[in-house]
């Protein structure tokens, strides 16, 4: 799949037609541009979905359902995360109901075999597993059907903790805004570009939220390119920073790992946005730099894998491996999601989904 390899804006109709071996010409006579393509693509993958969900047999059935869909096909995870906000408004709006209803059949059934949670629990623990299973179209690690089952059911037996009261998450605060120029279109373009996505940000849009004149951003940075990767060294270069916090402080290495959970949900509550960007916008640096940035987060996970095979040895490094990632990428998906981090104890709830998954 084209748009999963390379992104909806760096590949072509023709491109695609090659990759299936037929001309642009018989292409077009399927799929008018390539935004029905792609939203032919994603719908139908939703459709399958639906499908899994629905196909009843209990929770065990339907996980290792979509368990063996995800081997069969992990690049939905990325179309839809990555590349679905290219389509038009009205087109994003009836994908989206799609997904909650699919999310909403997964939370039935989590709710049927634990009748003890209320429907907000189910849904943020459906919300989990599907992303879980999402963020293996992140990497190219081999799949396994009951490794994928393994971690899906430790996140529906996850044990939640006490709701308390709905809080603001911190950062939708406004605060106070930098004095220095350049930090204000930093802000302003990473928040943007979480948004509405890098491609459809004008250097002009980021000058005008910074309330900075148009010349006047090119002082600061030479392009928007230039932004970008500054955001995502800030971000990354963070990350590193709590890691080697963590491992001063740390008395082993499951402690490591349950302080690295915290700062990991902290930092993605707090920036949500830039935690957008590190997710989904590498891919439109110069291949230089995403190099370099693709190589801090490798290390990064690394670091992760290798304290979860010392606490728990028995994990192949491939196992490890799918578990840190889906970790991960739920607590980035889970973050950036409105109606489950405005939740109760979001930050808690967030962090006990990212231990089930780690270790049980």
């Amino acid at each position: 799949m084209c748009f999963h390899e390379v992104g909806y804006h760096n590949v072509s109709m023709a491109d695609i037609a090659g990759a299936v071996g037929i001309t642009a010409g018989a292409l077009y006579r399927h799929f008018r541009d390539k935004q029905s393509l792609l939203d032919s693509a994603v719908s139908d993958s939703f459709e399958r979905l639906y499908a899994v969900t629905s196909a009843g047999g209990g929770l065990d059935a339907m996980l290792t359902r979509l368990a063996e869909g995800t081997v069969h096909g992990r690049e939905l995870g990325l179309l839809w995360e990555r590349e679905a906000r290219h389509l038009p408004a009205a087109n994003q709006q009836v994908l989206r109901r799609r997904f909650r209803e699919v999310n909403q059949r997964l939370a039935e059934g989590i709710g049927e075999h634990r009748a003890e949670l209320s429907a907000a629990d189910a849904d943020l623990l459906g919300w989990a597993v599907l992303c879980a299973l999402g963020s293996t179209a992140h990497h190219t690690v081999e799949l396994d059907v009951p490794v994928l089952v393994a971690m899906t059911s430790a996140i529906c037996a996850v044990r939640l903790p006490d709701a308390g009261e709905a809080a603001t998450p911190p950062g939708d605060t406004a605060g106070l805004a930098p004095v220095s120029r350049r930090e204000a279109l930093l802000a302003a373009a990473t928040r943007l570009f979480g948004e509405h996505g890098y491609q459809s940000v004008s250097m002009a849009e980021i000058g005008a939220a910074a309330a900075i004149a148009g010349p006047s951003v090119y002082n600061h940075f030479a392009s928007k390119t230039e932004i970008l990767l500054a955001a995502l060294n800030r971000g990354t270069e963070a990350l590193w920073l709590d890691l080697h916090e963590v491992l001063r402080v740390a008395t082993s290495h499951g402690h490591a790992l349950d302080l690295l959970v915290d700062g990991h949900v902290r930092f993605a509550l707090r920036h949500r946005q830039l935690m957008g960007a590190l997710v989904t916008e590498i891919g439109n640096l110069p291949l230089a730099e995403r190099n370099q940035v693709r190589m801090a987060q490798r290390e990064l996970i690394t670091e992760w894998v290798s304290l979860l095979r010392a606490h728990r040895p028995e994990l192949s490094q491939r196992d490890a491996h799918l578990r840190v990632r889906g970790a991960l990428i739920v607590i980035a998906d889970v973050a950036r999601t409105p109606h489950l981090v405005r939740g109760p104890a979001v930050a808690g709830r967030l962090g006990a989904v990212a231990r089930a998954l780690l270790f049980t």
